[in-house]
């Protein structure tokens, strides 16, 4: 049954018109009784609205930052790591973030992702690539690390830093002058 004709079915069999309706009827276990529900739905029904919870709160920025101060000494302690520091809304200074996000410049990227995983704080880890990881705590703040090459710290540094609307701007700015800017690099554009 696809989303909205689940929605449909239960709105008419339950009444449900909110998300509150919706975990109120979960708790209960008035799903389990409808067709193609039975305690697995609503169990997973509960995990995601409990996911939902956590991802839209924002963490006051002075809470934020005793953990930001952990993370930081524990990758400035790392063989390797010549440069590490804070991006995003939290460099910003804004009063509140949604996550923390971390740049750090090493040639070994998996050292520093290995360790902030094997924290024992950690809840989920959200999604691993060659050069970024995303993790989820047990307070429920997430926090991103980019891992990059020593010479490219600086153009990833502005990169996880700006806003999207920022780095927008600055990439219309560099393509009027005919250069190419990326949370890679920043170089002239060929055109042949």
């Amino acid at each position: 049954m696809s989303g909205p004709k689940r929605a449909a079915m239960l709105w008419k069999e339950v009444g449900i018109k909110n998300l509150a309706d919706l975990k109120e009827a979960a708790i209960t276990g008035k799903l389990r009784t409808l067709p193609g529900m039975g305690e697995k739905s609503e169990s997973k029904i509960l995990a995601g609205i409990e996911a939902v919870a956590r991802r839209s709160q924002r963490i006051p920025l002075g809470k934020a930052w005793h953990l930001l101060e952990e993370l930081l000494a524990l990758l400035w302690n790392l063989p390797g790591v010549q440069q590490v520091e804070i991006g995003g809304s939290l460099r910003r200074m804004r009063s509140t973030v949604g996550d923390l996000d971390l740049v750090a410049a090493a040639n070994d990227p998996t050292l520093l992702m290995d360790a902030l995983s094997a924290r024992p704080d950690i809840q989920t880890v959200l999604a691993r690539g060659d050069t970024k990881i995303s993790l989820e705590f047990q307070h429920n703040l997430r926090a991103q690390l980019w891992v990059f090459p020593p010479e490219r710290f600086g153009t990833g540094w502005v990169y996880v830093t700006g806003s999207k609307d920022h780095n927008v701007r600055l990439r219309e700015l560099a393509l009027k002058k005919h250069l190419s800017l990326s949370d890679q690099a920043f170089f002239a554009r060929r055109w042949f």
